[in-house]
């Protein structure tokens, strides 16, 4: 059987203690206690919380898994380097993504290698695409 949620939360924070933890990530108490004694999972506000102050998504978080296979809708691939740009992204607030995405629209507009742009294209699609499935 996986790791239940307490689980993957006490894997991540190492040797910290759940309760200073929880409150220095700014969980009550409550919630607290409810998460690590009774092994609940906690309301959409409090997972956003716990998924940012440890760099994971909220679906690693419930079920062990990320919700992006190595295919996207339309057959291509993801790579090693797509998969990490996407795990980095569901950690950030949607203006944040959207902000960075503007940079590196930016950036790829102004090289001169159509390839690159290409490339940057097929990839911000895919991003999206996988945005829309984490919302």
């Amino acid at each position: 059987m996986g790791k239940s949620f307490k689980d993957r939360i006490l894997d991540e924070i190492g040797d910290q203690k759940p309760t200073p933890w929880g409150l220095s990530i700014g969980l009550n108490e409550g919630a607290i206690n409810r998460i690590f004694k009774q092994n609940v999972i906690p309301r959409a506000e409090h997972l956003m919380t716990i998924s940012k102050a440890l760099g994971v998504s909220v679906n690693w978080l419930l079920t062990g898994e990320e919700l992006y296979s190595n295919r996207i809708i339309d057959g291509s691939e993801i790579s090693a380097t797509n998969k990490k740009l996407i795990d980095l992204f569901n950690v950030l607030p949607p203006d944040s993504i959207e902000g960075l995405v503007s940079i590196l629209d930016s950036y790829v507009g102004a090289l001169k290698d159509e390839e690159a742009r290409k490339a940057f294209d097929s990839f911000k699609k895919s991003f999206k695409k996988e945005i829309k499935k984490t919302g």
